[in-house]
């Protein structure tokens, strides 16, 4: 059953979501690079222009894509027939999850992509070399810090949209009534505060004194020391977000009010 809601959620969803992200490829990864074979200063100029625009657009996007996506799935008339099915609330959360998950993953790995357009587009091919070998020799970039930005980048996302449906589904609490949008963003805003709390009590504070001398010392200081500092906070994301999707899934169970 979950495979068919999952299947269900993708194939409703994937029309838009593959539209938005194809103007956006189109206009800040493919454009660019055409534009600076005839003029770079034009195609530098464009990309300032471009890239902010087209990332807060496209982040718009994807946030009342998971917004409207949960909240019509389970409490517009799609919830109604929804319920109606011989499915548990978990499996309509977790599909739910799962696509939102991916596409959201998608739009980092075009925000990436146009990251490196303008890379390529303000810089030349030895300035780029310079400083890749300049993160080298630092020990900064390296497969550490690789799978630590996969990792910071996979927590915060499940966090994020987990956080969304948990203050969506506050929100549809019958006792709100009337204030269940302003309950909904106070809750959301309230998880924030907890999550910034967490981290700033547990996280750790004094990290040491360190008498730099040289790239040697340096390097020792870039290495493992990034991923003692966001250890704790990693862990408190996760944490969070589980509380948060056992939270949602029970008051999905017991049917929060839907339209």
């Amino acid at each position: 059953m979950l495979l068919k809601l999952l299947k269900y959620d993708i194939k409703s969803t994937a029309a838009k979501m593959l539209t938005a992200f194809a103007v956006f490829a189109f206009i800040c990864i493919v454009i660019p690079p055409i534009i600076k074979l005839f003029q770079e200063d034009a195609a530098m100029t464009y990309l300032i222009f471009t890239v902010p625009v087209g990332a807060i657009a496209l982040s718009i996007v994807t946030f009342i894509f998971i917004f409207q996506r949960y909240n019509s799935g389970l409490y517009g008339n799609e919830g109604s027939l929804m319920f109606t099915l011989p499915v548990k609330g978990r499996y309509l959360l977790i599909s739910k999850f799962i696509t939102a998950f991916m596409w959201t993953i998608l739009g980092c790995v075009l925000g990436f992509a146009s990251i490196c357009t303008i890379v390529y587009v303000s810089l030349s091919f030895d300035e780029i070399r310079k400083g890749i070998n300049f993160l080298d020799l630092l020990d900064v970039w390296n497969i550490s810090t690789l799978l630590l930005i996969i990792t910071l980048i996979i927590v915060t996302t499940v966090q994020f949209i987990i956080q969304v449906y948990f203050s969506i589904t506050i929100s549809k609490l019958p006792i709100w009534r009337k204030f269940g949008v302003l309950v909904g963003i106070l809750t959301y805003l309230a998880v924030d505060y907890i999550d910034s709390i967490l981290e700033m009590c547990l996280s750790p504070v004094h990290v040491g004194k360190f008498k730099v001398e040289g790239l040697a010392a340096l390097r020792a200081v870039t290495g493992g020391f990034i991923w003692r500092v966001q250890l704790i906070p990693i862990l408190i994301s996760l944490v969070l977000s589980v509380g948060m999707f056992i939270a949602t899934t029970v008051l999905i169970e017991k049917r929060t009010s839907f339209k």
